[in-house]
């Protein structure tokens, strides 16, 4: 994307061009009233509007059309003097009466210099000569500007003193002085003289404090009375009206203060949603171009961004925060759950904190486990958080950015929550995603997260085998900080993004790489957990799914290929044999899955398979295969088991090695333990395992030093499983036995009392 550019959420000044909002019209009305309004005894009018609304635009606009009005004015026409008077830059510099004055002299046509020198000198003769006025000037300065260390010669001492008054030396007692009035009443003739017609901004009054706000505001109130003086001040009511009724005497039942001051009122135009969204748009054009207009959007308009973007400056904030965002995690997360989730930060931050600070109850073992009470709770305490009008609009949002927080709210019965699989959560690495939240909340992406660039590349076409084969080394060796293997994970995102295409291509190279690697990847055995994936299921699944993903004839090619080609047997035989359990053609581990492959492909599979079985037997090769579960499965269907029992029972005598991995088809593990703990949990297949014959192996090889602990684990293990197994085998014997010779002793009997019969 080009490098966005931040919204400097500067007002505009031109409303025959820049009118966004629909400002305009309201502006030239305004000014019309301005220009034709009489104010022999002067007029203050009040710009109402909330804060960030726009109203340093309209004044702008406003001013735009008075000057043209000047421009276009005949010579009998009076002139408006503007006057853009801005007390938050003034405040902590200078006076802010003497400012106010120097600024209203200026503006006077003759004798410009020579009332300015008077003024300024007039000025410091009052503040050397006048005890009050020089109180009321450290006043106003330290009000304005605390801390500064000099006043036009008053000292920050004097100055102290004075604003410890609060405010009590009001700017009509110090006006009232001779010295002042004079120079008020000179100011005033002057005015009169010269016939001038003057208009007094005054913007951004919500922005001072509020000592500042009444100070200004009495101000205007004293100097309101200057001849042709029209002020326009703009505030917003809720934070200047705080500001002023706490100088009104409410307990006689006094007007409030600011209707002594404002003499007309009206109320800023509210920008029209429509016209704001397309603000945002051309703001975030880069962020919003490809977005899919479906119901994930809906919700993320309708109950996130058109109840946050009231104002422009909610657009310049929305925006410019998205904007410094977005470079960061570009194409890693999905770009509208940014958009929402960046929302919620700015105008909901007690959602934007409960989702940041509920990571293991969205994914992981906590969501797993959690129970339908405990979510229930869970789900409570939210709603809890987020009392109002809007909490239903909360929660589909929620639930649109995070499809498993659906399962908090199912006991409210709240219509239309997102019931978005994880995969595709996944595939478009929303914010739902593991790899989405860290990437977000990080900034960056996760060491433990599949660049989607990394994924896009091994999807497509053009990538060729080695290609496919160099990636996923890298993700075998270990990667990022963390230096864990991620292939597991690789596999996992590669398969949803399978899951969520249509009519993939199917990825030749990828497939071909998968079986090129499959000695390191069904080593690639990790402790993942009780809740996790395993990297070697990972790859299975994969497969799986391009095959359902892909053309039969297509399949079938690559399949026939890869199965004559000399790929790992091991991985030949398990991948056939995973295909094999879900057509039920043999023993499943309780799997359910639909099938990935059709019968007759299977069983062509099947004899390519028991062929280079049978020739790695009798070459001697097959001894190097780390696994052969799937090997025995595959040799001893269709009426091969006493073959393949003998040859396990066999080489499992003569081989320690080939025991310990004949024992891993046999044996589970406890997860996590170090060293590994194994047991036999379940009965192994006695169509080609002969227990008696791999006991004696295991006595055998028990301790056998040239073995690793692991192999020497695994065959003891297997000894205590299957003593056991070839004890409950004698004792069913001896049993048989017994009950059969029982059976003798009474047909012996029986045979006796018929003949003595």
């Amino acid at each position: 994307m080009p490098n966005p550019q931040f919204s400097d959420d500067n007002p505009k000044s031109n409303p025959w061009t820049e009118d966004q909002l629909g400002f305009a019209p309201f502006a030239k009305r305004l000014a019309s009233s301005i220009i034709e309004v009489e104010a022999p005894n002067g007029y203050v009018i009040g710009l109402q509007g909330a804060w960030g609304s726009g109203k340093s635009t309209a004044l702008n606009f406003v001013q735009a059309v008075i000057k043209k009005h000047n421009d276009e004015a005949a010579e009998d026409q009076k002139q408006i003097h503007i006057i853009d008077f801005k007390p938050w830059i003034v405040s902590g510099h200078q006076d802010l009466i003497a400012s106010f004055f120097k600024i209203m002299t200026e503006k006077l046509a003759d004798q410009k210099d020579a009332w300015t020198k008077r003024g300024k000198a007039g000025l410091r003769t009052l503040r050397k000569n006048v005890d009050p006025l020089v109180d009321a000037a450290a006043s106003v300065g330290s009000i304005l500007a605390p801390g500064i260390g000099t006043l036009g010669g008053v000292g920050l001492k004097l100055a102290s003193e004075a604003i410890k008054k609060s405010g009590s030396s009001k700017l009509d007692e110090w006006l009232a002085e001779p010295s002042l009035q004079s120079a008020y009443d000179k100011l005033r003739s002057r005015i009169v003289e010269q016939d001038e017609k003057f208009l007094v901004i005054i913007d951004d009054i919500d922005r001072l404090t509020q000592v500042e706000i009444r100070t200004i505001m009495q101000m205007v109130k004293t100097l309101g009375r200057l001849p042709n003086v029209v002020y326009l001040l703009a505030y917003d009511r809720g934070i200047v009206w705080t500001a002023l009724e706490q100088e009104r005497d409410k307990s006689k039942n006094a007007p409030h203060f600011v209707e002594k001051i404002i003499q007309q009122e009206v109320d800023l135009p509210r920008p029209k949603k429509n016209d704001l969204l397309r603000m945002l748009d051309v703001e975030i054009g880069f962020l919003t171009q490809d977005t899919p207009q479906d119901e994930r959007w809906y919700h993320i308009v309708t109950d996130g961004i058109q109840k946050w973007i009231e104002y422009p400056r909610d657009v310049a904030r929305l925006s410019n925060a998205v904007k410094f965002t977005w470079p960061a995690i570009e194409a890693e997360v999905d770009p509208q759950d940014v958009l929402a989730i960046e929302g919620l930060r700015l105008f909901n931050p007690i959602v934007f904190e409960w989702i940041r600070h509920n990571r293991d109850s969205f994914f992981g073992s906590n969501w797993g486990m959690m129970s339908e009470k405990r979510r229930e709770k869970f789900g409570d305490e939210f709603l809890d958080k987020t009392t109002g009008s809007n909490q239903e609009s909360i929660i589909q949002l929620l639930c649109t950015l995070i499809p498993a927080a659906s399962k908090f709210f199912e006991h409210k019965r709240i219509f239309g929550l997102s019931s978005e699989p994880y995969y595709k959560v996944a595939n478009r690495r929303g914010i739902g995603s593991e790899s989405g939240y860290d990437t977000y909340f990080s900034l960056h992406q996760s060491a433990e997260t599949i660049s989607r660039r990394v994924l896009d590349k091994a999807l497509t076409p053009s990538t060729d085998r080695a290609s496919q084969v160099a990636i996923m080394q890298y993700f075998l060796a270990g990667a990022g900080d963390t230096n864990k293997p991620l292939i597991g994970e690789y596999f996992q995102d590669l398969r949803y993004r399978v899951l969520d295409s249509q009519d993939m291509p199917i990825p030749k190279t990828l497939f071909e790489a998968i079986f090129d690697l499959g000695s390191e990847i069904l080593s690639a055995n990790d402790d993942v957990g009780a809740f996790a994936i395993s990297p070697r299921d990972n790859a299975f699944l994969l497969l799986a799914a391009i095959c359902k993903n892909s053309k039969s004839s297509e399949i079938s090619s690559v399949l026939d290929e890869l199965f004559l080609s000399g790929s790992t047997l091991s991985f030949c035989a398990e991948f056939w044999g995973r295909r094999a359990s879900e057509n039920g053609l043999i023993g499943s581990d309780g799997r359910t899955d639909e099938p990935a492959l059709d019968e007759p492909l299977i069983r062509k599979l099947h004899s390519t398979l028991v062929r280079r079985i049978e020739a790695g037997v009798h070459d001697g090769s097959i001894i190097i295969e780390p696994f052969f579960y799937y090997i025995a499965e595959a040799w001893a269907f269709d009426g091969n088991e006493q073959v393949v029992k003998d040859w396990i029972s066999d080489t499992s005598l003569i081989n320690g090695k080939f025991l310990a991995k004949i024992c891993s088809g046999m044996l589970g593990y406890t997860v996590g333990s170090k060293p590994r703990k194994y047991t036999m949990h379940t009965r192994p297949r006695e169509s080609y395992y002969d227990f008696s014959k791999l006991l004696t192996a295991a006595n055998k090889h028990e301790n056998d030093e040239s073995l690793s602990v692991d192999e020497r684990a695994r065959i003891k293990a297997a000894q205590r499983g299957l003593s056991s197994i070839v004890a409950a085998q004698q004792r069913d014997l001896e049993t048989q036995a017994q009950i059969q010779a029982q059976a003798a002793i009474n047909a012996a009997d029986t045979a006796e009392d018929e003949t003595d019969g």
